[in-house]
């Protein structure tokens, strides 16, 4: 199922996604979270299904972004995760199950399986709680921010509804 049949208020959630892209890009961090819990507790939607196709839109544009870039440097489109912190590497089962999720779905979508990626958000999504659904929407969102300033950079292509934005729609 599409972003667009899984939540028909894309457009409000692709104008939330660049409010808070502008508040990471411009160091407006609390700025960035309400937006977020916005999407986590927006009306008209299941608990959680705004932030689920954020976090969906956000997973698609990175992996889209990774590929294009490992093409750009003629790299292989064969991606996976090197997890660490600041003394050691760590191993996936010690990130919080939804986090963990969520990068699998990266991982899953950037290496064309997009069925993976699916069922890896809906595992993110699993607990109906507000604060886990914003942590893993700024997951991606950071991720994603992170990506199209790489892709700013070097001339490559992003989302424009990750340029950011945050004048109020």
């Amino acid at each position: 199922m599409s972003a667009e049949e899984r939540d028909p208020h894309r457009h409000w959630v692709e104008r939330k996604i660049t409010q808070a892209a502008g508040g990471i890009r411009e160091g407006c961090y609390e700025d960035t979270i309400t937006v977020l819990a916005q999407l986590a507790v927006a009306p008209d939607t299941a608990a959680g299904s705004a932030a689920r196709s954020a976090t969906e839109l956000l997973v698609r544009a990175a992996a889209d972004m990774l590929r294009a870039l490992a093409e750009r440097d003629g790299r292989e489109r064969s991606f996976a995760v090197r997890l660490t912190d600041d003394e050691a590497d760590v191993s996936i089962d010690e990130v919080d199950p939804p986090v963990r999720a969520t990068i699998r779905a990266l991982l899953a979508e950037a290496n064309g399986d997009r069925e993976s990626a699916d069922i890896q958000l809906d595992l993110a999504f699993l607990e109906p709680d507000d604060a886990v659904a914003t942590t893993v929407a700024l997951q991606a969102l950071v991720w994603a921010v992170g990506l199209a300033n790489t892709c700013e950079e070097q001339g490559v292509g992003f989302p424009a509804w990750l340029r950011g934005s945050t004048a109020q729609p």
